[in-house]
């Protein structure tokens, strides 16, 4: 603010000498000389208060956009994994990456320009009124009259307008650079199938979607600038029209003509400019919007993740069941009474899905599902209904069932990424757990990064022998010597599907004090010899893990299977709980009925 006025008095100063300087001129004073050498020097004063009143607009935009961003990154990158589920529960919320990355600095700069802008036209208007009236109060209200008239029209028929097809343009954007992105991610899928004609197909659909939204917004925004030029240019006539009747009468000097168009030209352009800035008043808008839609969606992810409960210990049922348990000597039982949470009263029903997590030095259960129902996201029927099993240290569950039975929804319930449904989980703590997906993320970094992500502080350091170690017994040794451990690579896009898939087993055998782990079909792009020596190695280091699969040899490698089915209707689907005998073909077994209500799960 200081700058601004600096920079809006010594405005006025400029018109107040240029006046002086023309006098001398048409009198054909002596002091022409000394005039002219002052205004040139009160020019010189403005060029630092240029300088500054810019460095200081900069370091305000862009720590606005810093907060703003750290912001949305602390809700959008955190242990509630908004990311995840922004596109879960908010699919039609395009672009997240690009509101967060882009959007916001393009709201901050604008909003700092816009208002930096109005602002400085307001100390315009409030210096040079006194002027202009001082010459010609007529002049001045006439100004007045014309610039109310002029904003009025451009913001009700031009800027409302401008906005719609501002957010309309920036959305069909942000989709051909999506577009594009998914071209390049799956480019090998791509160039299998020889797909480029339809992805040329796509993405000429999109850009012509860009362009004739720029093409009405082009439109609008020529009207508007042919009617405000036609304008400007009629009314800088004006002060000429006022003042010259008065030189001609003798009442003002010929400097005062000068002075009075300076003076009507600096007030012209304070008082129109909100609407000559209606192409950055459209643009914020829309940015504005796009920028509220992802933070109001980010905020309501973290106030239901509020109501998701974490305690740090196990609820004192829960303890007492373990007890009796281990000292009924029923640790090979598939399912036990005492091991589960009661289901709730007919007739009332948890609100949400909630999470417990169990103190793994004061019970041996690692996974308990009481009553638990999942819905979709979405959706109102149900997924999986009133599931409810116990799983201890020791035991292992094959999860098995047709494709869109829940098998993968569950894993992420457990895992805490999906809330929508009742009942309650008991699991062991997050940090504890581990999740290996069916295609793995690989990090941007060295191979090292990879194999031990995520690297968290506190974590004992792994030495290259304990990787190396690790890599030679799920057969990917050959990595090592290839790339090294220290070499930025885009792995991504170097391994194949099996190998990604045994780096992805080499982080969980690297990984200490791993109580349950999570396997998605994490074996589905292995052989069966190199399965078996992945999940060999899974049951020497991890004692308790859940996997989904479909290969009738995973059964060897659990101790219980959970087969899933479909019920009529729309309730969901049921299971039966099997204990696996390793010793009959398939590893078949005697199926156990779940406790409760019915055989649902």
């Amino acid at each position: 603010m200081v700058f601004m006025y600096l920079e809006v008095s010594t405005g006025v100063a400029i018109a107040a000498q240029t006046k002086e300087l023309q006098n001398s001129l048409v009198l054909k004073k002596d002091e022409f000389w000394d005039e002219l050498r002052k205004l040139v020097l009160i020019i010189a004063r403005l060029l630092p208060v240029l300088l500054l009143h810019f460095g200081a607009a900069v370091t305000l935009g862009l720590s606005w956009r810093k907060f703003l961003t750290q912001e949305a990154l602390d809700m959008y990158i955190s242990d509630k994994s908004c990311f995840y589920r922004l596109k879960i529960l908010y699919g039609n919320l395009d672009n997240p990456d690009q509101r967060i990355a882009q959007d916001i600095g393009n709201f901050t700069r604008t909003s700092v320009t816009l208002i930096q802008k109005l602002a400085l036209d307001a100390m315009k208007i409030a210096l040079n009124s006194a002027a202009l009236i001082e010459i010609s109060p007529r002049l001045f209200y006439t100004l007045v009259g014309f610039s109310l008239l002029y904003t009025f029209v451009s913001l009700v028929f031009f800027a409302a307008p401008l906005m719609k097809i501002q957010r309309r343009v920036l959305a069909v954007e942000a989709d051909l650079r999506y577009v594009l992105v998914r071209l390049r991610e799956h480019a090998e899928s791509v160039a299998f199938f020889r797909g480029y004609q339809y992805e040329r197909q796509c993405s000429e659909t999109v850009l012509d979607h860009v362009i004739w939204s720029s093409y009405k917004f082009a439109a609008i925004e020529l009207i508007y600038k042919m009617i405000t030029g036609v304008v400007q240019a009629g009314f800088g006539l004006m002060p000429m029209l006022v003042i010259a009747p008065m030189y001609f009468k003798g009442t003002v000097s010929f400097g005062t003509i000068q002075q009075s168009q300076l003076l009507f030209q600096t007030l012209l352009s304070g008082m129109m400019d909100l609407g000559k800035e209606l192409n950055d008043i459209a643009k914020l808008g829309a940015e504005s919007v796009r920028v509220k839609e992802i933070w109001a969606a980010l905020e309501a992810i973290e106030k239901d993740e509020a109501k998701f409960k974490h305690p740090d210990a196990a609820d004192d049922t829960t303890s007492t069941t373990a007890t009796s348990s281990e000292a009924s000597g029923n640790e090979s039982s598939a399912v036990s009474v005492s091991d589960v949470e009661q289901p709730v009263a007919s007739g009332e029903a948890l609100e949400d899905l909630e999470m417990h997590e169990h103190d793994p030095e004061l019970t041996n259960v690692r996974l308990q599902l009481a009553c638990v129902t999942l819905y979709p996201p979405l959706s109102s029927l149900p997924l999986i209904s009133n599931l409810t099993l116990t799983l201890k240290e020791g035991q292992s569950l094959l999860i098995e069932g047709p494709s869109g039975s829940g098998k993968s929804s569950l894993l992420r319930a457990i895992a805490g990424l999906c809330h929508r449904g009742f009942g309650a989980i008991h699991r062991a703590p997050i940090e504890r757990c581990f999740f290996l997906p069916q295609t793995p993320y690989l990090c941007i970094g060295s191979l090292r990064d990879n194999v031990l992500y995520p690297a968290r502080a506190g974590d004992a350091e792994v030495s290259n022998e304990q990787i190396r170690t690790t890599m030679r017994s799920l057969g990917i040794e050959h990595l090592m010597d290839r790339h090294g451990l220290d070499e930025r690579l885009d792995f991504q896009g170097m391994l194949s599907g099996g190998e990604k898939q045994r780096l992805s087993f080499a982080r969980l055998l690297l990984r200490p004090g791993v109580h349950l782990a999570l396997l998605d079909e994490a074996t589905s792009a292995l052989d069966e010899e190199n399965e078996a020596i992945a999940y060999n190695q899974l049951r020497e280091n991890v004692h308790c893990y859940v996997s989904v699969g479909h290969r009738p040899a995973l059964a060897n490698c659990h101790s219980l299977r959970l087969q899933l089915s479909r019920l009529d209707g729309s309730l969901g689907c049921q299971g039966i709980v099997s204990t696996i005998n390793l010793g009959s073909p398939h590893g078949e077994g005697s199926p156990q009925l779940f406790p409760g209500s019915s055989t649902q799960l």
